[in-house]
């Protein structure tokens, strides 16, 4: 109420069909709560159904509407599952958000295959096959639909021991590329949003258990602290909503300056 006179605000995403994959803990789920609140119908996503569905169940009790679905990405037939139920549930997709990713820290000498093969499954592979999949039932006959990739500011910035991270998520800013170039003409746009150093459950445990130092990671940013969640998920309803429409293609660093400064 301003001055006796009602106003209204318009959700940005108001009945829009959105996925968001790894929702179960941290940036995902930040963004599918975001999206809810923005009038987006939510389909959350985790390896395991009862952690998909704690988020559902977060969004529900916004009075909005939500659906989980288990899947592990790395397995094509899962994302056929996730991609093909979401379709059968709901008609259609209008966004997909790739964040499910993993990190790993090992010097390179000692990175085993096993392991290298499952970082790039699960931050690049997996993000391939979402929006394969996606565009190709959904957003492709459909003429329309915004797919973000959660990249990382190592897309762009080396850092000594994520040999297999760093080569995953550039990997990601370079299919963000492609894609975005190739499905623009379907009206399909494809971003990237690029983390710094996010607070996180999972980087205030790496903080708390001495992997990271929080004193080292303010000093190297301009801006002298650590991102918050919610810089990341507004970011990604903006991206999402039409306020966007002339992007695609593009991955925005979200790091406080840190790779504007060279990072390390």
């Amino acid at each position: 109420m301003i001055d006796g006179w009602c106003v209204s605000v318009s959700e940005k995403l108001k009945d829009k069909i959105a996925i968001v994959t790894g929702s179960s803990l941290g940036i995902g789920k930040a963004i599918a709560l975001a999206f809810a609140k923005q009038g987006a119908i939510v389909v959350t996503n985790s390896r395991k159904l009862e952690r998909a569905e704690v988020t559902a169940s977060e969004i529900r009790h916004l009075g909005r509407q939500a659906h989980a679905i288990e899947a592990d990405l790395t397995k094509s037939t899962d994302v056929d599952h996730l991609i093909d139920t979401t379709i059968e549930h709901f008609g259609r997709i209008d966004i997909l958000v790739n964040n499910a990713g993993i990190a790993m820290i090992v010097p390179t000498e000692d990175l085993s295959e096993h392991d290298w093969d499952r970082a790039i499954d699960i931050d690049l592979k997996a993000t391939f096959l979402c929006s394969q999949k996606a565009a190709k039932r959904a957003m492709i006959p459909q003429r329309s639909g915004v797919i973000i990739n959660i990249s990382s500011i190592l897309a762009k910035t080396a850092l000594p021991m994520r040999a297999a991270y760093c080569a995953s998520k550039a990997g990601v800013m370079a299919l963000t590329q492609v894609m975005g170039c190739e499905w623009a003409k379907y009206r399909i746009r494809v971003v990237a949003i690029g983390p710094g150093y996010i607070l996180t459950e999972l980087v205030q445990q790496s903080i708390d258990t001495g992997v990271f130092n929080a004193e080292t990671l303010i000093d190297r940013t301009p801006m002298k602290r650590l991102g918050k969640l919610d810089e990341i998920a507004n970011l990604a309803v903006f991206l999402a909503s039409d306020d966007a429409g002339y992007i695609t293609g593009e991955i925005i660093y979200v790091d406080g300056g840190m790779t504007a400064t060279g990072g390390w």
